[in-house]
């Protein structure tokens, strides 16, 4: 008696298959059959079943950088890069634009904004222009 038993497509040698699987987005006509082993239906079915989700949901960016408590950044992060800016401003005459004082005090561009404002509202720093690329800056 002879018997017929199905072989795994994606493994070496004979590897009994225990599922046939038909591969297709449902609207080609030509659609892929594989024979499966265990392992193979075990790794196909963790790449194409959804992820679960916690039960407290996705956090934000913002939620994550509270968890780590870095929400806020420490007093004296602020103080030099602030001071960053105002050595920045030193040797200049009038307003300046930000891409200058970007270059010169080496801070990315939210730091600067960020810096910016907490210096105007210090008073120590002016700000003409509205919140475009054209906004200039200028030591009081």
């Amino acid at each position: 008696m002879e018997v017929k038993t199905l072989a795994c497509d994606l493994c070496r040698g004979v590897v009994p298959a225990i599922a046939s699987i038909r591969l297709g987005n449902g609207r080609s006509r030509k659609t892929q059959h594989r024979d499966l082993c265990a392992v193979h239906l075990r790794e196909l079915d963790r790449l194409l079943r959804p992820r679960v989700r916690s039960a407290g949901g996705t956090a934000t960016g913002r939620e994550r950088a509270i968890k780590a408590g870095l929400e806020k950044r420490h007093p004296s992060y602020w103080a030099k890069v602030e001071g960053r800016i105002l050595n920045a401003l030193k040797g200049t005459k009038g307003p300046v634009g930000a891409a200058v004082l970007l270059k010169k005090s080496r801070v990315t561009s939210s730091t600067f904004r960020r810096a910016a404002r907490r210096l105007a509202e210090a008073g120590k720093l002016k700000i003409a222009g509205g919140a475009t690329r054209w906004r200039t800056y200028e030591r009081t």
